[in-house]
C-alpha cells in the first residue's frame, strides 16, 4: 500500500493563520480519513494540528496511536506528554469510573500478589501481546468494577483467591505516565523533555506568538518545573537544556512560588558534614550560585580576610562575559517573554533598560571581585577528551569543570545547587564534597566566625528565599519574629513550616518549639506567647505522630514552671487548639 500524501496538513496550517475555520476543518477531516494509514511520526503530525484547533479530542487519539505503535520514539513521547497535559488543562475528562475497554488494571490479592491487565476495544484496535478485550475470559468477570470492588476466583477450590481492584485508569492516562517515567530512561541523551516544535513545513514563521508561546512554555514548564522539582538535576543542566545562563535558571525558580531552590541536603549527618567542611576548608572552589547568593546577600566580606584560598573555573568566568553580551544586546530597548506560570497559565515578564543596566553592573561587580580574590584554574587539556566534551554539552562548561577539578585536586564544592554535589560521573565514579550558603553560615557561627544577629538574618532571608535545605533553630525564629515585630508574613510562614513532619524529626521540632516559647516567655514579647504557641502547635499537629502534642505539652510545662503566668497562656492555646482539632 503506498504511502498517504499529507500535503494537506500544511494547507490546513496555512488556513489555521488565516482563521478561515471552515478550510481549515475540511483539510483536517480529509487527513482524518487517512489516520488508518499513518505512520507514528505522522499520526503526530496530525495530533498537533487538531491541538492547535483545540479540538483536543481528536489530538489525543491520534497521538494515542502513534505511542500505541511506538512508544520508544523520542518525538512520539514528547508530543503525547504535551497533547494530553493541554487536554487536562481544557477540562477535558480523561478519567474512567468502572472497568472496561481502554482500560489498565492493577488487582491484588489478599497475599500481596499482583496481576495487572491491558483491556482495548476490539473495534478501535487489535489486541497486543498481553492485551485483553472486555469478553476475554481472564478479565471478564472484573468488567464493570470499581476501585476497591473485589472478587473470588477459583471459589470453592484450594486455589480460591480473593482480589481486590486496587487501581483502574483509562489507557490515555497509563500510556501518560509510562511515557513521562520512562522518558529519561529510554533517552539518556535528553536531559529535558523538550519544546515541541511542529515539523518546519507546517510551523511557518518562527515569529508566530501562538508557537512562540507554547516552545517556551514547554522549555520552562517541562525542564525547570517537570526536571529540576522531581529531581533537582544540577542548574547547570537546565541551563544548557534551555540555552540560557545558569543565573537565568537560578532567578526563574527564585520567581516561582511553586519551586525550591535545592541547596543542601536535608538530613543531619550530612548537614553537619557539610557545616564543618564550610568552616575547616582552606580552599573552596565557587560556582555561579555561590556567586549569585554572595551578591544578592551581600557576603563579600565573609571571604575577604584571607583566610581562605578561592578557586573559580575558566569557564564560569567565561560564562560571566557571555552573560554580559547577552544583556548589552537589550540595554537600549528592554527585553519581554513569556515565561510557563503553575497550572498552565502564563506571565510576561519585562525587563526595562535601566534593569539590563542594573543586571550589567552586577554581573560587571562579579567579574572584578572574581579577579580580585580569586584563583582561576583552567581545565587540564589532557582532561578533555571525546567523553567529557559530551558531559559538558549536557551539564554546561562551568558545572562540569567544577565537578573535575573538585575531584582531581580534592577542594571542597561552594555551591547552592545540590545537583553538583550528587553528580557521580565516569570514570570518576565519586561525588565531589561541598557545602551551601546555609551550611557555611551555620559553620561559621559555629566557630564565631561571624555576628550571631548578622548570621541568623542570613539564614532567615535564606528560607524566605525558598533554599531547601536550611534547618531552623530557636534563635532564628524568635530572630524573624523579632524583626516582623511579632507580625505573621509569608516569610515567617516558611520558617515555622520547617516544624513540620515533612522537613523535622519530631524530636527535634517539639525541642524547637518549647526552647522558642521560653525564650518568648523571657523577653519583652511575652504578650505573644499564646499566638507563637498555636503556631507551633499547628506545625507539629502536621504529619508527626499523633502524640506529639501530648508531648509538646508536657516539655511547656517542665519549661515554663517557673513562669505560671507564660505556662498558663500556653496551656490556654494548647487546651483550646486540642478542641479544635
Amino acid at each position: 500500500m503506498p504511502t498517504p500524501s499529507f500535503e494537506k496538513s500544511g494547507l490546513a496550517m496555512a488556513y489555521l493563520r488565516q482563521n478561515a475555520s471552515t478550510e481549515c476543518e475540511q483539510q483536517l477531516q480529509q487527513l482524518t480519513n487517512l489516520e488508518d494509514q499513518a505512520t507514528p511520526s505522522q499520526l503526530v503530525q496530525i495530533a498537533q494540528l487538531f491541538a492547535h484547533v483545540e479540538r483536543y479530542a481528536e489530538a489525543l487519539r491520534c497521538a494515542y496511536r502513534a505511542a500505541r505503535q511506538a512508544p520508544q520514539e523520542k518525538l512520539v513521547a514528547q508530543v503525547y506528554i504535551a497533547i494530553f497535559s493541554q487536554c487536562e488543562r481544557s477540562g477535558l475528562d480523561l478519567d474512567m469510573d468502572r472497568i472496561a475497554a481502554g482500560t489498565w488494571v492493577t488487582l491484588e490479592s489478599s497475599a500481596g500478589d499482583e496481576l495487572q491487565y491491558t483491556i482495548v476495544d476490539p473495534l478501535l484496535e487489535d489486541p497486543q501481546a498481553d492485551e485483553f478485550t472486555p469478553d476475554s475470559t481472564a478479565v471478564r468477570d472484573i468488567v464493570d468494577l470499581r476501585a476497591g470492588d473485589t472478587i473470588i476466583r477459583q471459589q470453592g477450590t484450594e486455589r480460591e483467591t480473593e482480589f481486590t481492584v486496587r487501581e483502574s485508569k483509562t489507557l490515555f492516562v497509563h500510556i501518560f505516565q509510562d511515557l513521562l517515567i520512562n522518558y529519561h530512561r529510554r533517552h539518556p541523551d535528553s536531559l529535558a523533555i523538550q519544546g515541541v516544535r511542529l515539523p518546519e513545513e507546517t510551523i511557518g514563521s518562527a515569529e508566530d506568538p501562538l508557537l512562540r508561546s507554547v516552545m517556551e512554555r514547554r522549555e520552562l514548564a517541562e525542564a525547570v518545573l517537570d526536571i529540576y522539582r522531581r529531581h533537582e538535576p544540577p542548574l547547570g543542566s537546565v541551563a544548557a537544556r534551555l540555552g540560557v545562563g545558569i543565573g537565568d535558571v537560578y532567578a526563574e525558580i527564585s520567581r516561582r512560588p511553586d519551586l525550591k531552590l535545592s541547596s543542601e541536603y536535608p538530613f543531619p549527618v550530612e548537614f553537619a558534614a557539610a557545616t564543618k567542611l564550610a568552616s575547616d576548608s582552606e580552599r573552596i572552589l565557587l560556582t555561579r550560585s555561590a556567586l549569585i547568593t554572595v551578591a544578592e546577600l551581600e557576603l563579600h566580606p565573609l571571604f575577604e580576610e584571607g583566610s581562605r584560598s578561592m578557586l573559580v573555573p575558566q569557564s564560569l568566568l567565561d560564562e560571566l562575559q557571555m552573560e554580559l553580551q547577552v544583556l548589552g544586546s537589550h540595554a537600549e530597548a528592554g527585553s519581554q517573554h513569556l515565561v510557563a506560570g503553575p497550572g498552565g497559565s502564563f506571565a510576561m515578564v519585562e525587563r526595562t533598560p535601566r534593569e539590563i543596566r542594573e543586571e550589567q553592573r552586577r554581573i560587571e561587580s562579579c567579574i572584578d571581585w572574581v579577579r580580585e580574590t580569586c584563583r582561576v584554574e583552567p581545565v587540564p587539556s589532557e582532561s578533555i577528551d571525546e567523553t567529557f566534551r559530551s558531559v559538558r554539552e549536557q551539564l554546561g562548561n562551568s558545572t562540569a569543570d567544577t565537578y573535575l577539578i573538585a575531584l582531581e585536586m580534592s577542594v571542597p564544592v561552594y555551591a547552592d545547587d545540590l545537583g553538583i554535589r550528587r553528580l557521580e560521573l565516569s570514570p570518576f565514579n565519586d561525588k565531589c564534597e561541598g557545602f551551601s550558603t546555609a551550611a557555611l553560615i551555620w559553620g561559621l557561627l559555629r566557630v564565631d566566625g561571624i555576628d550571631e544577629e548578622r548570621g541568623l538574618d542570613v539564614l532567615v532571608e535564606l528560607v524566605r528565599r525558598d533554599h531547601y535545605f536550611v534547618p531552623v533553630n530557636a534563635a532564628m525564629l524568635k530572630r524573624a519574629l523579632e524583626k516582623t515585630g511579632y507580625q505573621v508574613d509569608d516569610g515567617i510562614l516558611k520558617l515555622f513550616d520547617r516544624l513540620r513532619g515533612t522537613h523535622s524529626a519530631t524530636g527535634a521540632a517539639i525541642s524547637v518549639a518549647a526552647e522558642l516559647l521560653c525564650e518568648i516567655a523571657l523577653s519583652p514579647a511575652a504578650g505573644s506567647i499564646g499566638a507563637v504557641a498555636t503556631l507551633c502547635f499547628e506545625c507539629l499537629a502536621d504529619g508527626h505522630p499523633s502524640w506529639t502534642l501530648e508531648v509538646m505539652r508536657q516539655e511547656c510545662e517542665a519549661r515554663l514552671h517557673l513562669l505560671p503566668m507564660a505556662r498558663d497562656r500556653v496551656m490556654e492555646r494548647w487546651e483550646a487548639f486540642r478542641r479544635l482539632k
